[in-house]
């Protein structure tokens, strides 16, 4: 009789169990933790748009691998875009059958919640959040391509696994080389219910916020960004006046104008050569903090601009060589001030170094155009 009443448990277990993997759930997530802002210097209190958002996920029929989109009830091609836009797992039985689908609840998508959660990661990097309406001149613009947005179930002898992968491309200011930031967790059950599924997916995106504010910390997101924001400018011929360098997204700190004075490097001894010329001065066009409009100003024959960006003495080894480094030092300087650093120091004949407070970037020009290349650890006196 015993063995009857746990047969009979077991029986309705496994039915309930199969009931409810065969079903379509909706499960509503946690709003993210919003935590004091930690302002750095490489954020420097920048102004972020998040623009568009993109799901790109593909979605596949009968895939192999359980972490490859898929719907049940008809299929992928059936389901409608407002189906798949609310995506994000499947379900499968002991035997890894897939079975039911897992989507959030009406009103949430994968898009909405990307995009709510880089908003508490940048806030949490240091950076401010605003609409492009109210975003000032020349924000930090990013836009989001989803590649990945997945959970899974895989079935085990003493438990199931629910896995979850989140990937995005952060592309910064229209161009460059996108941004990538990818996570993956696991968790653990004795069966996978829809709370087990909601953790799940909660804790991937907690990992997703961690790995992007940590990314936007680095000096590595700030230089994709201003890569981006770096014009190409045909080299100037000695004595020519550069093109002027589209003006940064100012701080709070910023100055009412800034003006790089391109200064030639003396020589320590007699030349028969003649000397070299210097090239001319190079506007910028900055932001004022009292009118926030962009203005110009041309430099004096004396330092009298509010950023000083005369460069070190270059170590040429030619009257050429000097001529083309003091040439590009303008356009390597404005990349510095794009970053947010400081004056940018000579490093061979066609790349800089520019101190940005706790890390330095090194900056590398070549065929008239400069671009941040890594960052690197050096001594401010070195």
């Amino acid at each position: 009789m015993m063995r009857k009443l746990m047969a009979a448990v077991a029986l309705t277990a496994v039915l309930l169990m199969s009931g409810c993997a065969t079903s379509r759930s909706e499960i509503k997530l946690h709003s993210p933790t919003v935590v004091s802002p930690t302002t750095t210097e490489s954020s420097g209190q920048h102004v972020v748009v998040i623009g568009k958002i993109t799901d790109e996920r593909v979605f596949a029929e009968a895939p192999d691998d359980p972490s490859t989109p898929t719907l049940g009830f008809g299929g992928a091609d059936k389901a409608t875009a407002e189906i798949k836009a609310r995506a994000v797992g499947r379900k499968r039985n002991t035997y890894g059958k897939a079975l039911g689908d897992v989507l959030l609840q009406p009103g949430q998508t994968v898009e909405g919640t990307v995009r709510e959660n880089l908003v508490a990661a940048f806030e949490q990097a240091g950076y401010r959040v605003k609409e492009e309406s109210g975003a000032g001149p020349s924000p930090l613009v990013v836009d989001v391509h989803i590649k990945q947005f997945w959970s899974w179930f895989t079935p085990g002898v003493f438990a199931v696994t629910l896995s979850n992968n989140i990937a995005t491309d952060l592309v910064f200011n229209g161009t460059g080389a996108p941004v990538t930031v990818s996570t993956h967790v696991e968790n653990y059950y004795a069966i996978a219910t829809d709370g087990d599924w909601i953790e799940t997916v909660d804790k991937g995106l907690d990992a997703y916020r961690a790995e992007v504010t940590k990314r936007m910390q680095s000096g590595d997101v700030i230089a994709a960004s201003a890569s981006a924001l770096v014009t190409t400018t045909p080299l100037p011929a000695t004595g020519a006046t550069p093109a002027a360098v589209p003006n940064q997204p100012p701080t709070e700190a910023s100055v009412s104008a800034a003006t790089v004075v391109s200064t030639p490097p003396q020589s320590s001894s007699p030349s028969a050569d003649p000397p070299v010329e210097a090239a001319a001065p190079m506007t910028l066009a900055v932001a004022t903090p009292e009118s926030g409009a962009a203005t110009s100003s041309e430099a004096p024959s004396t330092s009298s601009a509010a950023i000083d960006a005369t460069p070190a003495p270059i170590p040429a080894t030619s009257p050429q060589d000097s001529a083309a480094t003091a040439a590009i030092t303008p356009l390597a300087q404005a990349v510095a001030i794009q970053l947010g650093c400081g004056v940018v120091q000579a490093n061979g004949a066609t790349t800089f170094i520019a101190p940005c407070g706790d890390y330095s970037v090194l900056i590398d020009c070549d065929s008239g155009q400069c671009r941040p290349m890594h960052t690197v650890n050096v001594k401010h006196n070195d």
